[in-house]
Parts: structure tokens; sequence; C-alpha cells
């Protein structure tokens, strides 16, 4: 019988040496199931694996040094056994961070950054609000892989959104969504887009809320705060001046009278100081000084409400003459045409301690008379619109204060 040699290699009667493989890092998945063949990607010397499987995570962002103990998962995006990665998603590199598509069941699949760490994987913004993914896809609707591009400090991208369609789209090297901030169209990465880049309008130069309390476009009344409401919007609150002087104690008097016929509606605030008045305070109302009457009450909840507010403004003409004239003590004002408020006349007097003096009356439709009575207490005051001078009466009470009348004396200091 004849024996046959079993041969190796290509030389007869000499067996070749095969290579010694590499042990792997780690068994992602125990067993002979395998964690899916998970494309490879590198970022600041940590490799990552876009989609390893393991059983109770499903497919999901992991990394590793190429140790065991250094294997690890990143962070289960989509809790649990569901999948976050899919086989069409895809990943690039940039500024030591791993930017990727990853799917999470409230927002969609939507572009996600990380650096490597739990607590650095993050969604960057939902482009397709809502959990409508953002990933493109072709004419018949099927998704696609979205592939990523970098250049000159930007990543570029195809997403889909809904007022727009599929678009491109980019990443600034901060990691934030690129968008054309200033085109009057609300765009995902903005809170707001009114058009333009300006601060000051609520609205920031980088399409962001400004905050509560911003100052915003005056609204021409002396006594309304001009700021913005923290959503985007310029709101007009009533606001009390501060630092006003204060009348003289049972210095200062109040009467309105709303009659059946508006054209007989009266207003009348008389006012004596308690501390002494320049007539460089009045400013000069012949040029440049407007002023405003104020009256508020107070609502339920302690806050100024306006309740009337009647101008003088500065300068202008009343029939034949000057709307303003300036005297030796003061200035006064005669509004013949009762304009724009209703107010007839405004006299302002400096003076020492208890000699200075403010007198405004009104009267007509114009003066749009609020509804009487008033809940106190009631708040008076006169304010300079181009200086913080103001003056101010305080009434915690009314000596008559019923529908259609109201006459109260301001509070012993």
């Amino acid at each position: 019988m004849r024996t046959r040699r079993r041969c190796v290699g290509r030389n007869s009667g000499r067996a070749t040496a095969r290579p010694q493989a590499r042990s792997w890092s780690k068994d992602i998945n125990p067993g002979p199931g395998g964690s899916d063949r998970p494309p490879l990607f590198a970022a600041d010397g940590t490799l990552f694996l876009l989609g390893a499987f393991e059983p109770s995570t499903g497919h999901e962002l992991w990394r590793s040094d190429g140790t065991a103990a250094g294997t690890v998962l990143v962070a289960d995006i989509n809790p649990g056994p569901p999948d976050s990665i899919f086989s069409r998603f895809t990943a690039t590199a940039s500024n030591d961070l791993l930017f990727f598509d990853a799917f999470e069941p409230t927002t969609g699949a939507e572009v996600w950054k990380t650096d490597g760490t739990g607590a650095g994987t993050v969604r960057l913004t939902d482009i397709n609000p809502g959990p409508g993914s953002s990933q493109p896809f072709d004419r018949r609707g099927r998704p696609e892989r979205r592939e990523f591009t970098e250049l000159n400090g930007q990543i570029f991208f195809r997403a889909f959104e809904p007022d727009t369609g599929v678009e491109l789209w980019a990443l600034r090297s901060g990691a934030q969504v690129v968008t054309n901030c200033g085109n009057g169209m609300l765009e995902p990465g903005e809170e707001c887009d009114d058009g333009n880049i300006a601060d000051g309008d609520c609205c920031s130069s980088a399409c962001r809320f400004e905050p509560a309390g911003t100052a915003c476009a005056d609204d021409g009344n002396l006594c309304t705060a001009d700021q913005c409401d923290g959503a985007g919007v310029c709101i007009h609150p009533a606001a009390l001046a501060p630092g006003c002087g204060s009348a003289l104690g049972r210095g200062a008097s109040l009467q309105l009278e709303d009659k059946r016929k508006d054209a007989r509606d009266r207003l009348v605030w008389m006012w004596r100081n308690g501390a002494a008045v320049s007539k460089a305070d009045f400013g000069n109302p012949l040029t440049t000084s407007s002023y405003a009457l104020c009256v508020y009450e107070t609502a339920g909840d302690g806050s100024p409400s306006l309740v009337l507010g009647a101008a003088a403004p500065a300068g202008g003409r009343c029939g034949k003459h000057a709307c303003w004239k300036a005297s030796r003590r003061g200035f006064a004002y005669h509004g013949s045409g009762l304009s724009p408020n209703g107010l007839l006349s405004l006299g302002l007097k400096a003076g020492n301690p208890g000699n200075a003096s403010i007198a405004v009356t009104g009267r007509g439709a114009k003066i749009q008379m609020p509804r009487l009575p008033l809940s106190t207490p009631i708040i008076v005051q006169l304010k300079r619109g181009d200086g913080d001078r103001c003056w101010e009466a305080r009434y915690s009470s009314a000596a008559v204060n019923r529908p259609g009348e109201l006459k109260a004396r301001s509070d012993s200091r």
C-alpha cells in the first residue's frame, strides 16, 4: 500500500510557518454572535466603533484604546435594546470631535457630536423638529447615507427640513449649526429671525432671544418702559420712574371728572414741592424737553397699572403761537388744540422748599379719561423726556372716588 505525504505550502516536504494572529481587543457581543462589523473612525487618538452591537443596548457608539478595559460603550443614545445607529449612518472627525448620525425616538435621526465621553455626546440640533428625521432621502423617499465633507473649518452635509426639503447644511468648527440668520425665516438652530442681524430689537444678531428686561424700541410713551420679554417681543409695561421729587405733605391734589359727554371731561393736578427745584431742573421745553403726566392705579398684584397718560411735546406751535413760553422762574405750556392727549396747560415754576409748583390741566375727549373709581393707592408722576427728572405725588386714599368723579389729596410725608 502506497502512503501519501501531506504537503503544506508551496514546497513539498517542508512546512511553512503561519503568521501569528493578534488577539481581539474585546468580545463586545460575547460568544459567536459578533458585534456586527461596525465601521471604524479615529478622532483625537481615540478609535470609535460606529454601531457596535451588544444585545442589551443594540447598535450604539463605542470607543477603544486597543485594550479590553478601554473598549467601552460611549452612550446608549436610544436606551435599551433598540438601535440608535443603522448601517446607512456614517461619521467624520474634526477638531478632536466625532460627528455622526444617530437616532432616538423623540427627535428622529439627527447629527450628533462626541468627545468620547457620555456627557460629551450630544445632539447638535433638531433640524427636522420632533420625531421626524433630517436624514436625506432619494426621489422615491428611501433614506440615503448622509455624507460629511470638511472644508475650510466647516463640515457640510445634506439634511431634510419640512419647509425647505433636502438642502445643504453646515457646521462651524465650534460645532454650531450654520443658519441663514437675518433672512426673516425661522430655521432650526434659531430662536427667532426678524429679518436683520441687529441687536436691541429683542432678537439678537445671532438670532437668539435677548434677555428679559433688555432695552428695546421706544414707543414714545414716557409712562411706560420699553423692554424685551425674553421671548423675542418688545413690550411696554407701565413703569414708575425712580427718584422723583416728592410733593410737600398734603401738598398735591388730583381731580378727575368723567362726564356723560366726553368733551366735558376734566383733569387737574396741582403739586407743591418738598425740596428746592431750580429752573434748570425743567430742562428746555422750548426745544428739547418733552413732558408727560402719568396716572397709575394699583393692580391686584400690587403692580402699577397705567390708567391715564397726557403729553406736552417740546417746542411746536399751538395755533398761531408757540406752545411753550419761558418765564423768570420756569415755563408754561398752552395747548390750545388740546393735543395730543387733551392737555390744556402745564405750568412749571422753580423755587425754594415749599415755593416751587407744578400745575396741569386738561379737558375733552382726547384725555381718554379712565374708568372711575380707581384702585388705591394712586401714583401721579410728571416725567421729563430728555433726562431723569420727575416729580410725583402718592394718594393712599381719596376723599371722593366713585363713578364719574375722583378727588384726592396726597399723603402726609
